[in-house]
């Protein structure tokens, strides 16, 4: 499987995906549905959008990508 990765001097570069299982709570796979549907795309295309942007935020230094999860774990 091939994804067209981002544009370097006018041309597309196309890379292997590799794959990745993941776990998710079964409300928010529901919404992710919806969401793909609603936007022509699959559940995956979305899934690896939000990984860039996540990723691209973090690079940033606008997020702690552990806040979020010690904050839950402080909960339990």
């Amino acid at each position: 499987m091939m994804y067209e990765g981002m544009q370097q001097d006018g041309e597309t570069q196309a890379k292997p995906l590799r794959r990745v299982t993941l776990t998710v709570d079964p409300d928010d796979y529901t919404e992710l549905e919806a969401l793909a549907r609603r936007s022509d795309v699959s559940t995956s295309w979305l899934v690896r959008r939000s990984i860039r942007e996540f990723l691209g935020r973090v690079t940033a230094n606008r997020i702690d990508p552990t806040s979020q999860a010690q904050r839950s774990e402080d909960a339990a």
